[in-house]
């Protein structure tokens, strides 16, 4: 079976598709979304039924089953973006502890999406993933003693020497990584936003521009699956900046799905099914 027979037959019975959505995947308590899901334009975000943070949704992307990375329109982008801040949002106003929002593309089955249709996951949680702390505590220690945001000094040297930057889109800059988490990095740097809570349209239309570049971008460079997340201090922080982190993933290929998706790439959390208590319930008697 090649890769676009996959698609097909994956289009059958899709949970995500218009078709099935609204009786096959689950709605948000009333005290968090009265509607029980969010909706903007093609875009709905509903409960993960197999969470890994404290809160952890879905958000289509679009009502056809199936787009290239070249595909996607700008609005199809930007709408997940603002159904996204929407339901981080109505996180914090429900939960104060749970802090820390994040914004993630699994992109095709080499990237680990375990279903064709695309969509993006958001998570919020009470403390960091593991690469994000060090972020934020590393920006905290610079700024206290360098009196200056470390990703905003990061850009000027990048735009000085201009060996890795790439261009402004409003009020974000793109770069490759000094450093890459995966093959083909782009980061994305927000100027004057460092938390993923209460972005305007301006900040979200940006960020879908640049967004949209990159696919573009991509397509030329044979790129066709990616992961893709984000990096958010809790709430406005004067020594972080909002980021985006986007790597390349391999060529789709029929009856592939890889295990490590954007937490064991992008923030070095592994991410594990099977509870330790439950395994050694279950095999106990081999080692009796």
């Amino acid at each position: 079976m090649g890769y676009s027979e996959l698609i097909e037959l994956s289009a059958k019975n899709c949970y995500f598709c218009p078709a099935n959505i609204k009786t096959a995947t689950p709605m948000f308590p009333s005290n968090l979304v009265p509607e029980g899901r969010i909706k903007v334009g093609e875009t709905t975000v509903f409960p993960n039924l197999f969470p890994f943070a404290k809160y952890h949704a879905v958000a289509t992307v679009s009502r056809e089953h199936f787009l290239g990375i070249d595909e996607f329109t700008l609005k199809q982008i930007q709408d997940t973006v603002k159904a996204s801040v929407k339901y981080f949002d109505c996180v914090r106003s429900k939960d104060q502890k749970a802090v820390y929002p994040i914004f993630s593309w699994n992109f095709l089955p080499p990237a680990g999406a375990s279903v064709i249709h695309s969509h993006v996951q958001l998570t919020v949680d009470e403390r960091p993933t593991n690469l994000a702390w060090l972020y934020l505590s590393a920006c905290k220690r610079y700024y206290a003693k360098q009196k200056e945001n470390y990703w905003m000094h990061l850009l000027e040297i990048e735009k000085a020497e201009g060996e890795r930057f790439l261009g402004e889109i409003g009020g974000v800059s793109w770069i490759t990584s000094y450093v890459p988490l995966g093959n083909d990095e782009i980061c994305g740097v927000f100027h004057d936003v460092s938390s993923l809570y209460g972005l305007d349209d301006i900040s979200i239309s940006d960020l879908s521009k640049g967004l949209k570049r990159v696919f573009t971008a991509y397509t030329l460079y044979g790129v066709h699956s990616f992961n893709l997340s984000t990096f958010s201090a809790s709430s406005e922080d004067e020594s972080f900046r909002l980021i985006v982190r986007i790597i390349a993933r391999p060529y789709p290929q029929s009856y592939y799905n890889n295990d490590a998706g954007y937490m064991e790439r992008l923030h070095e959390e592994v991410i594990v099914e099977s509870m330790p208590e439950k395994v050694a319930s279950d095999l106990k008697e081999y080692f009796g």
